[in-house]
């Protein structure tokens, strides 16, 4: 029984290096299926502190491969060849950009989230910041939230936020 080949990413940032926009094209079809655009995009972008190259990389990658880089997901082939087209015809060192870990988030935090999956910590501390309880309870009423939901959102923006719920008129009877 022979083992199934694993596609290197050192291999493949040594021919995006080179320039090379045929590697991934002259790759077995098992090998392509390894391929993820993602992480080759990430460790293209990062070079050794001490290489001449290293602003090269970051702008290159961030100009050529990152631009439209979602909608190009189904085209594999064509975002390899952008990252060629990045390469500085010598092999560099590459690491790995870890993710940025996000801190442990409230409640309120998590439910924008829902809904602007793609914004960072600083992006959602603006539009909470920016929302008082009327706000939030419009956009909460606004996503299609039901009752009960609502009804605990606005508890947590609540003591979150050091509010309360608006005390009710009372209805005063009149003497006859």
């Amino acid at each position: 029984m022979s083992e199934t080949p694993k596609l290197d990413i050192k291999v493949e940032m040594a021919n995006a290096d080179l320039r090379n926009k045929d590697f991934y094209a002259s790759l077995e079809p098992e090998l392509q299926k390894q391929f993820s655009a993602f992480p080759a995009m990430r460790w293209l972008s990062c070079v050794s502190d001490s290489s001449p190259m290293k602003d090269w990389y970051l702008i290159m990658v961030n100009n050529i491969v990152n631009e439209n880089f979602w909608e190009l997901g189904d085209h594999p082939e064509l975002q390899w060849k952008l990252m060629a087209v990045a390469g500085c015809g010598q092999k560099q060192y590459h690491s790995w950009i870890p993710l940025a870990k996000r801190k442990k988030i409230s409640k309120i935090a998590e439910y924008f989230l829902r809904w602007y999956p793609s914004y960072n910590d600083q992006e959602l501390a603006i539009i909470m910041s920016g929302m008082d309880r009327d706000g939030f309870e419009q956009f909460v009423k606004s996503t299609g939230a039901d009752d009960k939901e609502l009804k605990e959102l606005l508890k947590d923006y609540d003591a979150e936020n050091g509010t309360s719920a608006p005390k009710k008129a009372s209805k005063k009877r009149k003497a006859d």
